[in-house]
């Protein structure tokens, strides 16, 4: 702190309180500000952010992973999948409009029939999601697929909805 800098300690900690009081009453009379539920509800989901796109990522609530094939045959459409696969005490949310919508433009050596697959483009219980993403490889070489996932799992406590970067490289032959 520099010289010039003065603090009133008296205004530091009676102003958290005021603060608090007043998110508090927002919240009450509804003006959109989170209680602690709903700030216990976005702890779970923030923890997913700091995954970096792979082909797997993993939270305390869902494992999410995208399985190639071993490898592609040019010019052969071919299945990749996505999984959705709840954990513990958790389970699919049946309701929410899951979608894996794939990085554009695609990279020039596949071509993808749909670039954005839907709910109704996978199967879906409450203990597993799968999406089947079709793929065909334009070239021999390395094709990578690269999309966001967006996903809901829920527990008796609460819902998760969240949006996960996928990335896996498969080699075209």
């Amino acid at each position: 702190m520099s010289s010039n800098t003065k603090t009133f300690p008296r205004v530091r900690r009676f102003f958290p309180i005021v603060g608090t009081l007043g998110v508090m009453a927002a919240g009450v009379l509804g003006l959109g500000i989170p209680m602690v539920g709903d700030v216990e509800a976005k702890a779970v989901r923030a923890e997913s952010e700091l995954v970096q796109a792979g082909a797997r990522a993993e939270t305390d609530s869902y494992i999410v992973q995208i399985l190639p094939p071993a490898s592609l045959t040019v010019g052969k459409e071919t299945t990749v999948e996505i999984t959705i696969k709840p954990k513990d005490k958790f389970h699919v949310n049946m309701q929410f409009p899951f979608k894996f919508k794939l990085a554009e433009p695609p990279p020039e050596n596949v071509s993808f029939p749909k670039m954005t697959l839907v709910r109704a483009d996978g199967t879906f219980t409450e203990q597993l999601g799968v999406m089947k993403l079709p793929v065909i490889a334009k070239s021999a070489g390395k094709v990578k697929i690269i999309g966001k996932l967006s996903l809901s799992v829920c527990s008796d406590a609460n819902c998760v909805m969240d949006k996960v970067e996928l990335e896996v490289s498969v080699d075209a032959r």
